[in-house]
């Protein structure tokens, strides 16, 4: 996948939103960073050295890359997962109105990226949604990932909590 929006996925999304009942169309857009390897390499193809962090058409910085933010849309009542996309900007939600697709919500965990990124989008705890051409994208944090740094940090710390339980009692 090159960086930014995929076309050749869109265009198979859309034939797939047109064949499908409006009550299906409901989405979710995940989004997550990943460690990606520092590597640079020459892109004879597009004649560019590839591995500089690249924006798409917010343009590359001459910082090598060491991660990547990626994009999936997850089906509500239908089981789909497709990655769409790497980087982040509302070109990513736009592009996803105009092939036809409902987003209802975003979804991450509380990375420091991710949270500044939602931030940067307007989100706030006053206002958890993002607003988009008059349309309001909900903001959710991962739970299972939450709930995975609250046992982490448990684990870390070394906490223990004193109960009343006895072999006698029943759960």
């Amino acid at each position: 996948m090159k960086v930014g929006i995929n076309d050749q996925i869109f265009n198979v999304l859309k034939k797939t939103i047109k064949q499908q009942t409006p009550s299906v169309n409901e989405y979710i857009l995940m989004f997550d960073e990943m460690s990606i390897k520092k590597n640079l390499f020459y892109n004879k193809k597009e004649d560019i050295i590839e591995g500089y962090q690249d924006h798409a058409l917010q343009g590359r910085s001459p910082q090598m890359a060491t991660h990547a933010l990626v994009f999936m849309i997850g089906g509500i009542r239908k089981k789909l997962k497709q990655p769409i996309a790497y980087y982040y900007s509302k070109e990513v939600l736009q592009h996803c109105f105009d092939a036809g697709i409902n987003i209802s919500a975003t979804m991450c965990d509380m990375d420091v990226v991710n949270k500044r990124a939602l931030s940067i989008l307007g989100a706030s705890v006053e206002q958890p949604y993002i607003l988009l051409n008059n349309r309001e994208v909900v903001t959710i944090f991962d739970t299972p990932h939450l709930l995975k740094c609250f046992r982490n940090m448990f684990l870390k710390y070394d906490i223990k909590c004193p109960t009343n339980i006895t072999s006698n009692d029943q759960i």
